[in-house]
Formats: structure tokens, sequence, C-alpha cells
């Protein structure tokens, strides 16, 4: 991630030659979901957001 929380899918190329299309962008998120809902998880609760 450049960012931590910060992704970035459909990009061309991303994980596979069909990443910036509908039929890859699943298999592009099945690969980025874990690691942010990790993050997510882990991240501090801030009142007020």
């Amino acid at each position: 991630m450049t960012h931590p929380g910060l992704v970035y899918l459909g990009l061309e190329f991303q994980r596979s030659f069909a990443s910036n299309t509908l039929r890859g962008v699943g298999r592009d998120a099945a690969y980025v979901v874990p690691p942010l809902a990790a993050h997510v998880r882990e991240a501090p609760i801030v009142a007020g957001l």
C-alpha cells in the first residue's frame, strides 16, 4: 500500500491482464480486501468520524 488504508482496484495490469475489466476486479478485490480489513480492525477508533 502506498499509504496505510488507501487501496486501488481496477488498475491496468494490477494483478493480471484482466485487472482493469469487470472480469478481473473480483480477483483483485480478493487480494486487496483481507489486508485492508486487517488494517481497519487494528486502526484506533476516532470519535466524531
